[in-house]
């Protein structure tokens, strides 16, 4: 599959130009939005070992991931201030963890035995009660992919990939059953349909490449002409299949 190649090829490259990224290191700087594009590359390599592999029960649950990373990545690059939303649900999750750990959660007993576990539960709940009177508090999916522009995105291509992360009815039926003439059959790794695979990859691919040319273009890499003749590449591909299908129906 030419788009499946192009999608090698884009990671390898991607990977490969990194190093000739240069930032702030500090967190609070560059640090989240340069985390988040490594983790758009990781993810675009775990898809690529998946869909190669036909072990592809596994496709939507990276892919979504893939998608709220790119999401996040948009707001960030955006506005800075948005990384005070990720600290907010940082602060959050440790509360929820170390509250929990003192209910006898037979997982967390090491938690539960720290000197300072009080202390550290009100130390994040401070910094979190900081936070949302400056406004900021953890964000629900919708509503950060409406701050970065996608909202169609999220109505359509992630709640088919939500589907196969929950393990919903459409993905069950998808995943393991096959029609016969009276009755269904179990199937165990059943190929992933090419239409969704031609979906998934281009997908990914759009959304890596256009990452790419951000954060190059922000960090003033001077890799223009690399990532030029990577465009122009990914354009002529796609010429040759210019209706994508839609993901399909059980």
């Amino acid at each position: 599959m030419e788009l499946l190649n192009f999608l090698i090829k884009l990671h390898d490259q991607c990977l490969d130009l990194t190093r000739r990224l240069t930032f702030d290191k500090s967190f609070n700087a560059d640090g989240i939005v340069v985390s988040l594009y490594g983790s758009l590359i990781e993810l675009t390599g775990s898809l690529i070992t998946l869909i190669e592999s036909e072990k592809t029960a596994g496709v939507s649950s990276v892919f979504r991931t893939f998608l709220e990373a790119y999401v996040d990545f948009v707001i960030i690059l955006n506005d800075r201030s948005y990384q005070n939303h990720y600290y907010a649900a940082y602060h959050k999750k440790w509360v929820a963890l170390l509250q929990a750990s003192k209910k006898g959660n037979r997982f967390l007993d090491s938690v539960a035995k720290m000197e300072n576990l009080d202390q550290m539960i009100a130390s994040h709940e401070s910094e979190l009660a900081k936070l949302k009177k400056m406004g900021f508090s953890p964000l629900p999916v919708f509503q950060r992919f409406n701050m970065a522009g996608m909202k169609d995105e999220y109505q359509s291509i992630y709640r088919f990939e939500s589907g196969g992360v929950h393990n919903d009815l459409t993905t069950l039926l998808k995943r393991h059953f096959e029609r016969g003439e009276d009755e269904y059959s179990l199937a165990i790794y059943k190929p992933i349909s090419s239409d969704d695979v031609i979906s998934v990859v281009d997908t990914a691919a759009g959304l890596l490449f256009g990452a790419t040319v951000r954060i190059h273009e922000h960090l003033k890499s001077g890799c223009d002409d690399e990532l030029k003749k990577l465009g122009d590449e990914f354009n002529a591909i796609r010429e040759t299949a210019p209706h994508l299908p839609e993901p399909s129906m059980p």
